[in-house]
């Protein structure tokens, strides 16, 4: 891609899986799994070419809706999630699993 002179290389794309626990409270909000995969989902594709994925993000959005236009990118709270039994994020090499980790990409590579 790009111009004469000039080229430019897609960004390699890696793919991430996200297995969440959740237990619900007894009155959930109405589609709260979708909401919740549709939240993470748009908060990984929002990630920029080089940008790292954080644990704690990725948590922030089970519990909040991620939204690219609020502060922060936090939209309204999920109602309904009574606790995160486990959190499992990964690619075909690595996994993180706690607070703290992150998963690091090449300067070229987008999740």
């Amino acid at each position: 891609m790009g111009i004469n002179g000039r080229l430019d290389n897609l960004p390699e794309l890696i793919d991430v899986d996200v297995a969440v626990q959740v237990y619900q409270t007894d009155t959930p909000e109405t589609d709260l799994l979708a909401n919740i995969e549709a939240s993470v989902t748009a908060f990984i594709n929002s990630l920029r070419i080089g940008e790292r994925l954080e644990y704690s993000d990725v948590q922030r959005f089970i519990f909040n809706q991620f939204d690219p236009t609020a502060e922060d990118n936090i939209g309204r709270p999920f109602i309904g999630i009574d606790e995160i039994a486990s959190l499992i994020i990964s690619t075909i090499t690595d996994t993180i699993t706690d607070v703290g980790d992150r998963l690091t990409i090449e300067e070229d590579g987008r999740f």
